[in-house]
């Protein structure tokens, strides 16, 4: 009975240390289709006359041809389109897209690439995603970063106030830039 009890709590233990162990893969995938989005986001600027981002995650599936499952985390229970137009459909999207009149102009890019203001936010994913442990974020030069839970938190908030304006993260905090000239 005591070794039992043992090899009960030493279970227990280790628990944590394999969930995360798990989940580390799906957080890498999920990173990949956000780079994946975010670089087919700055594909189209550059064939965009005016440098303008796409409107909406349709846009992108249908002009740059990422596929349905991108759009999907691997830890949501989000099944992927079979159609552009069930991208706006509950169920087939995982991330949120800021589409608030970014332009290569405003994202700063210059001859070489990205040189300027590349803090812009292209897109991230709730929070739920990854059990509430924190969430993918794609910028304006394609780069995905890792925000714990806190972080996360203080970017969704300022999203979801931003009323189509552009957010900023700085590191620490997300802010609420200006609107395209």
């Amino acid at each position: 009975m005591l070794i039992a009890g043992i090899i009960l709590l030493l279970n227990l233990a280790l628990l944590p240390a394999l969930d995360r162990r798990r989940y580390s893969p799906n957080r890498v995938k999920c990173a990949a289709n956000l780079r994946a989005i975010g670089f087919a986001c700055i594909m189209y600027a550059n064939a965009d006359r005016q440098g303008r981002y796409p409107d909406t995650f349709k846009t992108l599936m249908v002009t740059e041809g990422i596929t349905p499952e991108v759009f999907c985390c691997p830890t949501s229970d989000d099944q992927p389109a079979k159609s552009a137009d069930q991208l706006s459909a509950g169920g087939h999207l995982s991330y949120i897209y800021l589409e608030g009149g970014l332009t290569k102009k405003l994202a700063g890019e210059g001859h070489s690439g990205f040189e300027g203001d590349s803090s812009f936010v292209i897109a991230f994913e709730p929070l739920k995603n990854h059990h509430g442990g924190g969430m993918n974020v794609v910028f304006a030069d394609g780069r995905v970063q890792w925000l714990e839970a806190e972080q996360g938190k203080k970017l969704q908030a300022v999203a979801q106030s931003a009323g189509g304006k552009l957010v900023r993260w700085n590191g620490t905090a997300a802010t609420v830039a200006a609107t395209q000239p």
